[in-house]
């Protein structure tokens, strides 16, 4: 199989003929005609969706690889009333870069897929020198032991060079730009992940002792009393105890959340490394809240949308969250979703939160950051909860910004407004906005109406909050970037050099380029990308700024470039000795840039937020 290209089986419906396939590669994945190569199922459709026979071949589709619904001429929201199998996604056949997203995503399934394939099989192999251990032990109890043992050497020791040799043999060859290290602090995991629960797992395996029903008579056979005696040796044995560690350790393998992200941790240089930044046309926005509050009245209130059930997006995790394409007062918004925290389940819902909000972390692209959180909470309860501030505690944690939603403020005084508000600020440091909110007008007996409230603040903080966010979060993750670049290509291209004279030659080239362009440019492409989304959205409340635009000035907000001395580091290549191998040189050449890096952080930090504010300030000047 040819990771590097990409094979797209295209079906259309009738309806749909005269659609014309508009990509000639996605990302930096070349599209050509060959079985060999990752295969996707594209199925080109009208906005009705497939009929019960194209989704019975979409199902089974799906069981052999990514399918893609790509659906035409659709007002409105991207979505189907019908149930798709997980290996399915659904995007706009008209929109190009929604398209070449979702294929994408399904090359990323495939890639994924076979990581996994490959990482199960070297680590069978790699289980057969501990079966045979476990299986010489002739007290079972000492075999589970040995097997707890056992477990954890795995996790330690021939789980990472596991992982890294499967990344090296079939991630490297997809790009240049890719680069794995064994030292890398990522690879690590908890010994808490695969042992607390070994010890019952081999229990729960090894099961009762099944009771068998004497036979009358003088002469007991094997299925009497001798039988009996022989199946409990048999289920206690050292045989049976290593087959259940093999099945734990591989079971764990396959389902262990904590592998799948360091899985996901390989995926992801992939994705950085073969999909171009890009613009997203959308503001990312989380509504959540327990259940109860008002959170779907909410919803349909901003959104404008009829009233809707939880989940109605397509499932962005397994545990819960949901996203969907809608309008916010004019503004493209992606909202996630997730159902309801429910009492009993909340502290699952905050572990499963709390990892999702990980994945979306300075790692991530900016287009893929939760970018505002809208929090909950009712106004009728007259109080705010523990918990309430324990989730925005974890947001402000991980730099999102909050908007405290008080939901059914008409059902209570101002007075009431006021105190919850002041609660919430005194537990937040006035760090969180704080809106009431009245999702359904009402008309009372007394013929009174009481209209809704809160859109247009909302809508107002949004703006404001954006920008807020990105001066926060974007210097963390350009910051990342750079070390990354560093200890990946860049080490990569200098361990590959044919001499150890070339590879301190290369180390010196790059790291004044790196100082003094790339380092610049990361900058510049990821504020240019952030900033446009920006613009965007101010392209749809803006009237005045959407019919006065005449032209887009691309990267007005262009960086200076950093005078750097190169002194301390000629020094430290200059101290290198010649006669080193390529890849000592380019350890030292990732330590002396991540120490360089380290030195500047602050000023790379505040060179970031000034690049956000001339980008800012580029904007609302062309807007007037």
């Amino acid at each position: 199989m040819d990771l590097t290209q990409l094979n797209i089986l295209l079906y259309k419906q009738p309806s749909t003929q005269d659609f014309t396939f508009p990509l000639t590669q996605v990302g930096d994945i070349p599209i050509i005609n060959s079985n060999h190569s990752a295969n996707i199922m594209l199925y080109i459709m009208d906005a009705k969706g497939p009929t019960a026979d194209e989704l019975f071949t979409i199902q089974q589709a799906a069981k052999k690889m990514p399918v893609v619904i790509a659906l035409r001429h659709v007002e409105g929201p991207i979505d189907l009333d019908m149930t798709l199998p997980p290996n399915v996604t659904l995007t706009n056949a008209d929109d190009v870069i929604m398209l070449e997203d979702a294929l994408f995503e399904g090359y990323l399934r495939v890639v994924r897929a076979y990581f996994r394939a490959k990482m199960m099989l070297y680590a069978k192999k790699a289980l057969i020198p501990y079966k045979e251990k476990v299986e010489k032990i002739w007290r079972t109890k000492n075999a589970q032991q040995q097997a707890e043992q056992f477990t954890a050497q795995f996790l330690t020791k021939d789980l990472p060079p596991i992982l890294h040799q499967v990344a090296e043999e079939l991630l490297l060859p997809l790009s240049p730009k890719i680069a794995f290290f064994e030292e890398r602090p990522e690879q690590k995991l908890s010994l808490d992940t695969f042992t607390s629960n070994v010890s019952a797992f081999f229990k729960q395996l090894r099961g009762p002792i099944e009771e068998v029903e004497e036979k009358p008579g003088r002469f007991k056979t094997l299925i009497g009393k001798t039988s009996k005696k022989a199946r409990a040796i048999v289920n206690k044995s050292s045989i049976h105890v290593a087959d259940a560690f093999e099945h734990y350790i591989l079971e764990q393998l396959r389902t262990n959340r904590d592998v799948a992200d360091l899985v996901e941790s390989y995926i992801s240089q992939v994705k950085e490394a073969m999909l171009p930044t890009r613009a997203r046309q959308s503001v990312n926005v989380a509504i959540l809240g327990q259940t109860g509050v008002g959170k779907s009245s909410l919803i349909n209130y901003l959104f404008n949308a009829p009233k809707r059930a939880t989940g109605a997006g397509k499932p962005v995790t397994e545990q819960g969250f949901f996203e969907e394409k809608l309008v916010l007062n004019g503004i493209p918004v992606s909202l996630i979703d997730s159902w309801g925290i429910e009492q009993g389940k909340d502290q699952v819902w905050l572990a499963d939160f709390n990892h999702f909000l990980e994945t979306r972390g300075y790692k991530a692209a900016v287009a893929e950051w939760v970018h505002i959180a809208i929090y909950c909470i009712s106004g009728a309860s007259a109080r705010v909860q523990d918990f309430d501030l324990k989730v925005i505690d974890m947001l402000r944690e991980k730099k999102i910004h909050v908007i405290v939603a008080l939901t059914k403020a008409s059902l209570v005084s101002p007075q009431v407004i006021a105190e919850l508000t002041e609660t919430i600020h005194d537990a937040t440091r006035e760090d969180v906005t704080v809106i009431p909110v009245n999702s359904v007008a009402q008309k009372l007996m007394t013929g009174q109406v009481i209209e809704q409230q809160g859109l247009e603040e909302i809508t107002a903080h949004i703006r404001v909050n954006y920008l807020e966010m990105l001066n926060e979060r974007l210097p963390e993750r350009i910051f990342y970037l750079a070390n990354r670049k560093v200890a990946g290509e860049y080490r990569r291209r200098i361990e590959e050099s044919p001499s150890s004279k070339e590879a301190v030659a290369l180390a010196k080239q790059l790291s004044e380029r790196f100082v003094s362009q790339d380092l610049n440019l990361l900058m510049e492409r990821e504020v240019h990308a952030a900033m446009t989304t920006y613009a965007s959205t101010l392209d749809v409340t803006h009237p005045a700024r959407r019919t006065n635009r005449t032209k887009h000035v691309d990267n007005e907000w262009r960086i200076e470039a950093l005078d750097v001395a190169f002194s301390k580091l000629e020094e430290a290549f200059r101290s290198t000795i010649l006669m080193q191998a390529p890849p000592q040189v380019g350890r030292k050449f990732q330590k002396e840039m991540e120490r360089y890096l380290t030195e500047n952080r602050a000023r790379i930090e505040d060179e970031t937020r000034q690049t956000i504010a001339r980008a800012s300030a580029a904007i609302d000047k062309e807007e007037l």
